[in-house]
C-alpha cells in the first residue's frame, strides 16, 4: 500500500466530539483500555470510516436498536471493516423501507454477523498465541542497539521508527530504519511474518490490521520513545480546543503506554522513558 492510501484529513473539533461519544457512550469503553482506544481512533482517522461513525452517531437511536446488546458493541473493534460492512447493509436495508423499517431483521443480522466475527477472532487469537509481538529479526536489531557495544559507542546512537500494528487483540511492535520514507511497508513486513508463522493456517483465517501509530526510538542512558508517525498517527485541525485536546492527550498516552508495555515485557532489563501528555 502506498502512502497515498493513508492520506486522510485532520480530525476537526466536531469529529473529536463525535468520537468521544462513539467510544465512551456508544461502545461503553474506558480510557484505560489502550488497545481499544487506539483501534477506535484508527477507524476515526480514516476518512471513509470516519463518515460511517458520523452517520451511526447521527442515527444513534436507530443504531442502538440494531446493536441491541451493549456488551456486544465492542466486537465492532475486532476488525477494521466490521462497522463499515454492517452499516452498508443497514443503508441498503433502509432503502427498501423508506419509513419505519422493521428493526428485528436487522438485529438478527447484526447478532449473527457479530457471532461469526467473535468465533473468527477466538480462532485467530489461539493461532496468534505462538507469534512474538516483536519479530525476531527486529528484536535482535533492538538488542544490539540497546547493548551499547564499543562499536556502537563510536557511532551516533542508532534510531528506529517504531510502529504499533494490531491484529484482533494482539499488538505488534514493528521497527523500520529511521530514514525509511514509506512506513506503510511495515504492514507488508508484518503480514509476511504472520503468514510465515501461521503456515497453512494463514489461508483459513481473515487477517486485517489496525495501524495504531508510532514514533522514533533512540537509546541513550535509557531507551527513549518519542515523536509521531505522519502516516499512522491521528492529525488534528486544532490542538487547543476542548474535544481535540482531550482526544489528542488520550491518544498520545495510550500509544506510548502500549509501546512501553510491549517493550518492557520483551526487554525487562532495560529502562524506558516515553512521552505522555497531561490534560
Amino acid at each position: 500500500m502506498s502512502r497515498e492510501f493513508f492520506k486522510d484529513t485532520p480530525l476537526s473539533e466536531h469529529d473529536c466530539q463525535v468520537f468521544l461519544n462513539f467510544y465512551y457512550s456508544f461502545l461503553g469503553q474506558s480510557e484505560d483500555n489502550n488497545l481499544n482506544l487506539l483501534k477506535a481512533l484508527s477507524l476515526m482517522r480514516q476518512n471513509r470510516r470516519r463518515l460511517v461513525i458520523h452517520n451511526l452517531m447521527a442515527a444513534r437511536g436507530f443504531a442502538e436498536q440494531i446493536f441491541s446488546n451493549p456488551a456486544e458493541r465492542v466486537k465492532i473493534l475486532t476488525y477494521p471493516s466490521i462497522l463499515e460492512n454492517i452499516w452498508q447493509q443497514v443503508i441498503e436495508y433502509k432503502r427498501n423501507y423508506p419509513t419505519n423499517p422493521p428493526v428485528q431483521p436487522l438485529q438478527e443480522m447484526v447478532t449473527s454477523y457479530l457471532t461469526q466475527v467473535e468465533n473468527s477472532g477466538i480462532y485467530l487469537h489461539n493461532l496468534l498465541s505462538k507469534i512474538q509481538l516483536i519479530q525476531p529479526k527486529d528484536k535482535f536489531s533492538l538488542s544490539i542497539a540497546f547493548a551499547g557495544t564499543e562499536e556502537l559507542k563510536k557511532q551516533q546512537r542508532i534510531q528506529y521508527q517504531w510502529l504499533l500494528i494490531a491484529l484482533i487483540d494482539r499488538t505488534f511492535f514493528c521497527i523500520l530504519p529511521a530514514d525509511a520514507t514509506d512506513s506503510t511497508m511495515a504492514l507488508g513486513k508484518l503480514r509476511n511474518y504472520v503468514n510465515q508463522m501461521l503456515g497453512a493456517d494463514a489461508a483459513n483465517v481473515y487477517i486485517e490490521f489496525f495501524p495504531l501509530g508510532g514514533g522514533i526510538l533512540k537509546k541513550k542512558s535509557q531507551v527513549e520513545l518519542f515523536g509521531r508517525n505522519q502516516v499512522f498517527d491521528v492529525n488534528y485541525a486544532s490542538t487547543d480546543t476542548a474535544y481535540s485536546r482531550k482526544v489528542m492527550v488520550q491518544h498520545n498516552n495510550a500509544k506510548f503506554n502500549l509501546a512501553y508495555e510491549i517493550l518492557s515485557e520483551e526487554f525487562p532489563a532495560e529502562a524506558f522513558s516515553w512521552e505522555t501528555m497531561e490534560e
